[in-house]
């Protein structure tokens, strides 16, 4: 009888610890695990910014192209957003970004925003005007601070157009073939999109889907 006495006893203890415990310890999406903290970025005296030597992401672009044969490099798919979502794996700063022109008039500027899918921001949005006849390069005036292991999409957007076609621009494109995600040692790419408006973007924290195209938008990281 005591035994069993005993027994109910340290049962009753164990159910009243467990009433105490906090409800969040057992709920994936309590909102200590969506805190999102924000690591500061090196100071930009102390950094330069080289558009001359290969970026990570032209690396990885280059390495995709030539892994398989039913990737091809192209200009095409006339919508006005090409966007493509990444990582990386350590704190980073952008501090220029690449891209070709496809529109008819040299002088009209493409929009590029870069959203943040953890806090559902835009953290940056600008307009930039690039060459026509090769992958050129804008600088930032304030470089724009990633954190590791955070999904992002950047978004080159062209809705200045008199026909559809000056939407168009160069990606990597394989239709039968997934080839995203793919990383290397600075990035991750995670999937990519064509969109017919930037908002579309913003309406859920999900990253781009497309798995068989990469927009040719170089990011240059300040080091």
């Amino acid at each position: 009888m005591k035994n069993k006495t005993t027994f109910l006893s340290i049962s009753l203890l164990f159910l009243l610890f467990l009433s105490c415990l906090d409800d969040d310890i057992f709920d994936d999406n309590s909102e200590s695990q969506r805190t999102f903290t924000e690591l500061p970025c090196q100071d930009t005296s102390d950094i330069i910014c080289n558009t001359d030597s290969n970026s990570p992401f032209k690396d990885l672009y280059e390495e995709l192209l030539n892994s398989n044969s039913a990737i091809i490099e192209e200009s095409t798919f006339d919508v006005p957003v090409h966007a493509y979502s990444f990582e990386v794996s350590e704190l980073k700063q952008i501090c220029s970004i690449g891209y070709q022109s496809f529109h008819s008039d040299p002088n009209i500027q493409y929009e590029i925003k870069i959203y943040n899918h953890i806090t559902n921001t835009i953290v940056y949005s600008g307009s930039h005007l690039f060459s026509q006849n090769a992958i050129s390069y804008s600088p930032l005036s304030d470089y724009i601070c990633l954190q590791p292991n955070t999904p992002y999409s950047i978004l080159r957007i062209q809705n200045n157009v008199t026909y559809i076609e000056q939407t168009i621009g160069m990606m990597l494109n394989s239709p039968s073939y997934d080839f995203l995600p793919y990383e290397n040692e600075h990035i991750k790419i995670l999937g990519s999109g064509v969109l017919d408006d930037s908002e579309s973007i913003y309406t859920s924290l999900n990253i781009l889907p497309m798995k068989t195209m990469l927009p040719k938008i170089d990011i240059i990281f300040a080091e």
